[in-house]
């Protein structure tokens, strides 16, 4: 197994590496009080999960999240994101701040295509299952994508799509579900970690948005 080559501001601001190789590592578990979930309490107030629950390239992610219902985080993101974005013109959704960076249409697709992958992998550890989950390479995806192309609504829609099936999947889980643990991309990570990684990773992309884009010497002025 391979450990992942981690930068905190790499090619395209994104602290996920999923390119590795995967490993054959069983899944695990994380016994012990401190992880418990009451089933009194219910899905909303669940902890923050805990270092061991996830690889630590993750950690600023989950860092991010505020404090708060996971599930109200969620709902949350979604019209942030929309009210970041939907009112820039297709000239600055276009725009990359240096080169070799996204634009911010490819940033919105990114978030969305990452979700998809995390969400699956949450389903299938709840579901019970033993198979390691493959990694995926995130700059080949946006490559392929052809983001570009599409229409500001389009990709909203797509997102929104996207996590109202977020919503619904964890919705549905039971409070055990949270704790379950599988491999993923060659690490063991829970359901709960996903959750919260979900919703740091959105943040960490919103927050890219605002302070290197939007605020950017040369970000386009609307015409």
């Amino acid at each position: 197994m391979h450990s992942p080559s981690v930068k905190m501001d790499n090619k395209n601001d994104t602290i996920i590496n999923d390119k590795t190789v995967l490993g054959k590592d069983p899944a695990v578990s994380f016994p012990g009080p401190d992880t418990k979930i009451s089933r009194k309490r219910g899905i909303g107030m669940l902890k923050r999960p805990e270092p061991a629950e996830y690889p630590s390239y993750y950690r600023e992610y989950v860092e991010l999240v505020p404090e708060g219902r996971i599930l109200d985080i969620f709902e949350s993101q979604e019209k942030e994101l929309e009210e970041l974005v939907q009112n820039l013109t297709e000239e600055q959704l276009l725009f990359r701040y240096a080169p070799g960076k996204w634009s911010v249409k490819e940033m919105i697709g990114h978030v969305t295509d990452t979700e998809r992958v995390l969400s699956y992998r949450a389903m299938c550890i709840a579901r019970g299952e033993q198979t390691p989950l493959p990694g995926f390479n995130e700059e080949e995806y946006v490559k392929n994508a052809d983001f570009d192309r599409l229409s500001v609504r389009g990709l909203l829609g797509h997102f929104s799509a996207v996590r109202r099936g977020t919503i619904h999947l964890f919705k549905s889980l039971r409070p055990d579900d949270w704790l379950k643990s599988g491999t993923a991309n060659g690490f063991p990570i829970t359901v709960r970690a996903l959750a919260y990684i979900i919703a740091g990773h959105a943040l960490h992309h919103q927050n890219i948005i605002r302070e290197r884009y939007l605020k950017a010497k040369d970000f386009p002025a609307k015409g």
